[in-house]
């Protein structure tokens, strides 16, 4: 299969660019005076690692890797500031991160016919980030760095699913519909569903298999048990046939309560009820209540702003309050306990 390189010169501590390159001449690095170097600890991509000294590459795309050569810190006098002990991790998004495994790199000769070395391998997963951080370093005190890596990639860009689009669309109350279609698939075996009430931290909620174009999947506690979030986030991972995975786009539903300016807590409630209504529209509300067979068991109107109702003598179950702004009326779902 024909292959590509990545070249890349060295930022440390950041997010480094595509288009730089550090000087290489035949495979040998001739470039003493072009090291970069970092003197100073950072916090990390990967939340699961220390402050320290780290590089993280974006290819701004999926990629599929090989192997990575490197070129440590060649500097006359200097390369004990080269990396010694290495974390590699990658990623398809920056946020959710996979280990490759630890790797001693060893140090430069300080010599003008120093080649580098093969490093590690990806053995073909598909990377947009790479994250190498360091454990330590060849004896310098203070300071830390590398002269130049190359990533070998496959010709193009492999993907296992291409998405025509990824939806979600709230269908009631509680009820998220999720839809996507794909264009084409390649060694793709399912998809992951995950949900996220804040955006960062994820929990799968079910499972489809590959082998159609068309999916869906109903989510029928979008906003949680008590439907008392205001916001939910939905994402797909795929998992090739071999294990590889990547994530879709991410997707938000917005709760009616949230998008009305209607308020309600606690839920589940016991004793009272709080009603608010937010934006401009400060009237009275038009309260009712009904069980969990449809019969209304509870109506009043409460003043503008912060509202309460005494629920202390309805039987604990599920109930339904509706909630009336000028000509709408909205539906929402509460718990008494």
């Amino acid at each position: 299969m024909k292959s590509n390189f990545l070249t890349f010169g060295i930022l440390l501590s950041m997010i480094y660019s595509l288009s730089a390159q550090s000087p290489c001449i035949n495979g040998e690095h001739r470039s003493w005076e072009n090291t970069w170097a970092s003197c100073q600890e950072s916090s990390n991509p990967n939340t699961a690692r220390n402050l320290g000294h780290w590089i993280m590459y974006d290819f701004g795309d999926l990629y599929s890797l090989t192997t990575a050569r490197i070129w440590n810190t060649n500097e006359t006098g200097k390369t004990n500031i080269g990396f010694r002990n290495v974390v590699v991790d990658y990623s398809s998004d920056g946020v959710n991160w996979t280990e490759l495994g630890g790797y001693e790199l060893e140090r430069a000769n300080g010599l003008n016919n120093y080649a580098g070395f093969e490093a590690f391998d990806f053995d073909g997963r598909l990377v947009r980030y790479v994250l190498i951080s360091a454990i330590d370093n060849w004896g310098h005190p203070s300071c830390y760095g590398l002269a130049e890596v190359r990533f070998e990639i496959t010709s193009g860009i492999v993907l296992p699913v291409e998405y025509l689009y990824f939806d979600a669309q709230l269908q009631d109350e509680n009820t998220a519909l999720l839809t996507w279609e794909t264009v084409s698939e390649v060694n793709s075996d399912y998809f992951d569903i995950q949900k996220s009430f804040n955006g960062a931290l994820w929990r799968r909620i079910g499972y489809v298999r590959s082998g159609r174009s068309f999916y869906s999947f109903s989510d029928e506690e979008a906003f949680g048990a008590a439907a008392n979030h205001p916001v939910a986030y939905y994402r797909l991972e795929q998992f090739d046939l071999d294990g590889r995975s990547s994530y879709s786009e991410i997707r938000a539903v917005t709760s009616r309560a949230q998008q009305v300016g209607v308020h309600f807590f606690p839920n589940p409630a016991h004793e009272r009820l709080y009603v608010s209504s937010s934006g401009d529209d400060n009237r009275n509300l038009r309260i009712s209540i009904y069980n969990n067979t449809g019969q209304k068991v509870r109506e009043q109107v409460l003043e503008a702003g912060q509202r309460s109702l005494n629920i202390k003598s309805l039987k604990p179950g599920i109930y339904y309050l509706a909630v009336g702004q000028a000509t709408s009326e909205h539906y929402f779902k509460f718990i008494k306990i």
